[in-house]
């Protein structure tokens, strides 16, 4: 399902084929989808995510154990304006993975040791 969004979006939206996986072309193509709802560049930022959050819950390395807590209900929607929030205010850290950025935004966003 998550590579037939990624293709869609893919063809739907040229940016997107381009390398999104490191953060500054994250934010270049996302940036701007901040509160938008069913826009497309929306859509195609959060099938992203969608993908980094499945592949971070089927392959956690162990390094990365009990960073992230997130309470039951949190939404693909808030992990989009999480990781853009934190792409926005940390600029000097966008030339890493995105995949390693959306970790450093949900574990500070929601860290372990404020979960009873």
């Amino acid at each position: 399902m998550f590579l037939a969004l990624v293709v869609a979006g893919s063809v739907a939206h040229p940016v997107m084929s381009e390398d999104v996986a490191r953060g500054n072309r994250f934010y270049a193509l996302c940036g701007d989808a901040v509160g938008q709802t069913a826009k497309p560049d929306r859509i195609v930022c959060l099938a992203y995510v969608k993908g980094l959050y499945d592949m971070a819950g089927y392959l956690q390395p162990a390094s990365k154990a009990g960073l992230v807590c997130a309470p039951d209900g949190v939404t693909m929607d808030q992990y989009l304006d999480i990781l853009l929030a934190y792409l926005r205010d940390n600029p000097e850290r966008r030339q890493a993975l995105t995949a390693e950025l959306m970790w450093e935004a949900a574990s500070i966003a929601f860290p372990c040791s404020q979960r009873p």
